[in-house]
């Protein structure tokens, strides 16, 4: 009789399509890592919930994550070490593509290009102990990431036009994981 494989636990690269950015004005507390460390891997999860400050365009709501909706299959967050032997950190690159021509995409991108803020990818696996979605966060309070936004119009007819978007950050942790509140930005209509 042939022997039986074991499946091993799946290991689906991508993240999701869901990117998050809020500038740093929006908030009134930007969480750090955990500085009690209880369980393994928790100097690198996020101590609670960021802040969010009032939003005098939309009262009573607070602001919140400014939500893109990315291109499936091609959102990808890389970390990489830089620096010299001893003094070493992360430079975390997230690469994204929204899709489409529009003028609120584009006025998207124009507003964002000079916002230092922070930045979250959902994880396309979710948590194994609660089934909540995981997030990573780029940036902290001291070290903000950026957005570098573009615009192509794509090559011939398999080509897409759209925003490719990358956010960039130097960081002592490869990922953070982030287990707070997601809280949206509302536009008033």
């Amino acid at each position: 009789m042939p022997r039986r494989l074991a499946f091993a636990n799946d290991n689906t690269g991508g993240a999701a399509t869901e990117v998050l950015f809020a500038p740093k004005s929006f908030f009134t507390t930007i969480k750090g890592t955990k500085t009690t460390l209880v369980a393994p891997g928790d100097s690198v999860v996020i101590d609670g919930s960021h802040v969010f400050a009032p939003n005098p365009d939309n009262p009573p709501d607070d602001y919140g994550f400014i939500k893109l909706e990315t291109e499936q299959d091609i959102t990808e967050l890389m970390a990489e070490a830089q620096g010299e032997n001893g003094g070493k950190s992360f430079k975390l690159s997230l690469k994204a593509f929204l899709v489409g021509q529009d003028k609120i995409t584009a006025e998207q991108a124009r507003m964002l290009k000079n916002e230092l803020g922070i930045g979250m990818v959902r994880s396309i696996d979710k948590d194994p102990n609660t089934g909540l979605p995981v997030y990573w966060q780029l940036g902290n309070e001291d070290l903000l990431c950026y957005v570098i936004p573009g615009w192509g119009t794509g090559a011939g007819p398999a080509g897409k036009k759209g925003f490719p978007v990358t956010i960039e950050v130097s960081s002592n942790c490869p990922i953070q994981f982030y287990e707070g509140t997601i809280t949206y930005l509302t536009v008033a209509p």
